[in-house]
């Protein structure tokens, strides 16, 4: 899809504006072009996408961004501010867009001072949760680097609205997420200590067997469904794997994923283009890193 959307933007180049021409029709087809691109690029594309292409995309959407929240109902043309940031939150996975991004003169305090307004208006509307959502998921990624986390970290506002949200019990969709995601922004400035918890010992574990950990991808579990049965097959330890571990395997079980990391001898990566995009295995990657684990890792795909 993305190769023929490629080739409609090669077909009609000369047809489409420059950023500054008036023609409100042509802006509303380029925009429209930009989304669809943003929203069709997966991690194996964006890799392999010329970072000049893909900046001269993120100035564009960022403006209209911004003129989406300057916009009293939160629109820029025909879409509204949302749109723009799940695209924007798609692209910040990857570091380097990420950096360029917020190294923009303002946008960082944009994302700021937008998230605290819309964590206080949240549940308002359908579409304040939406804004919120994309917000938590961008903050999470600025949050991962360390130029940024110290920043985030002393801005007292922000880290009481996450611990609020962490304490949020409902059970909405953009809620769990939002929880989750704030847990995982607190564990990255520090703020989220997880091995002072208590562990429970499992009264038919044997301490003299190796212990190994697998960390994957969600999105890969047929693949790791296979690795588990090969390894019980042949190899005698203990091997945790959320989904024979946990009684419902989700997202939000980062306690129990980290408390397995702590106590596991080995962890087995299973390294996709899933995994490297995704920000809870990231996670897991660092809270292993910074205990010394051994790291083994599994690398599936042509790319690998």
């Amino acid at each position: 899809m993305i190769n023929t959307l490629k080739q409609w933007k090669e077909q009609y180049a000369l047809k489409l504006p420059v950023v500054e021409d008036d023609n409100e029709h042509d802006k509303e087809i380029l925009i429209t072009y930009y989304l669809a691109y943003l929203a069709l690029l997966e991690p194996k594309e964006l890799k392999k996408e010329s970072i000049s292409n893909v900046q001269t995309i993120l100035d564009y959407i960022l403006e209209q961004t911004i003129q989406a929240f300057n916009s009293a109902n939160l629109f820029c043309g025909s879409y509204n501010v949302c749109e723009f940031l799940e695209g924007l939150a798609k692209m910040v996975v990857n570091d380097a867009f990420l950096i360029y991004i917020i190294s923009r003169e303002g946008i960082y305090e944009l994302f700021i001072e937008k998230f605290l307004l819309f964590n206080a208006i949240c549940e308002s509307t359908t579409l304040n949760t939406m804004i919120c959502s994309s917000l938590y998921t961008i903050i999470w990624s600025i949050s991962f680097q360390p130029e940024y986390s110290m920043k985030l970290k002393s801005t007292d506002k922000l880290i009481s609205t996450v611990e609020q949200r962490v304490k949020n019990e409902s059970n909405d969709e953009y809620a769990l997420e939002m929880k989750r995601v704030a847990k995982g922004i607190l564990f990255n400035l520090d703020c989220l200590q997880m091995d002072a918890q208590a562990t429970a010992v499992d009264p038919n574990g044997d301490d003299n067997r190796i212990k190994v950990m697998i960390s994957y991808a969600h999105r890969d579990i047929t693949f790791c469904e296979k690795i588990v049965a090969k390894l019980q097959k042949y190899f005698q330890g203990d091997i945790w794997v959320d989904f024979n571990k946990l009684s419902v395997s989700h997202e939000d079980d980062w306690e129990d994923i980290a408390k397995a990391i702590s106590q596991c001898d080995v962890i087995l990566m299973i390294v996709t283009e899933n995994y490297c995009s995704s920000k809870s295995c990231r996670r897991e990657v660092i809270h292993a890193d910074k205990r010394n684990k051994r790291m083994i890792p599994i690398y599936q795909g042509n790319d690998y």
